[in-house]
């Protein structure tokens, strides 16, 4: 879930020549939004929306921030991207065949019953949306909490 902001363009103001108390200000801001969103995410694939199992999904959530330029940018998703992360986020389009990697066979227990086999066609994910939900709810929080820090950026 990308969020790339470009103050200059929303509040017409040039940030070149802004003071560097101030820059520092929007920056500490957008960084702990930033890190608010990865925490969402991470919260989403522990167990709010995926229960987590193997820990492999979480492990892959990233976050990247810059704000060494004047468009502020803050990254959080999924590297290296996967389809199993793809489908998780977006619903899978049509069955698959699970086959095992790690042993001979596969084995699950459900419905109090011990299950063997070869190979299964499961059915496609369901749309979970890790990602976007996190993006959804963190949304109007960034665009307050970005224009409160610039608002009080600019009040003596």
């Amino acid at each position: 879930m990308p969020i790339s902001l470009d103050i200059e363009a929303i509040w017409e103001i040039n940030l070149d020549n802004l003071e560097e108390r101030f820059r520092v200000a929007i920056n500490e801001k957008f960084v702990k939004l930033v890190d608010q969103l990865y925490d969402k995410v991470m919260e989403n694939v522990s167990g709010k929306i995926l229960q987590k199992q193997t820990g492999t999904l979480a492990s892959q959530i990233v976050k990247e921030i810059d704000v060494e330029t004047e468009v502020l940018f803050g990254f959080v998703g999924v590297s290296p991207e996967s389809p199993k992360a793809f489908a998780l986020e977006k619903g899978g389009k049509s069955a698959y065949v699970i086959v095992p990697n790690k042993a001979k066979i596969l084995h699950w227990f459900r419905d109090d019953k011990h299950h063997f086999a070869n190979a299964v066609l499961h059915p496609p994910s369901k749309e979970y949306g890790y990602l976007a939900k996190a993006g959804e709810e963190m949304a109007p929080i960034i665009a307050k909490e970005m224009n409160d820090a610039v608002v009080a950026a600019f009040t003596p």
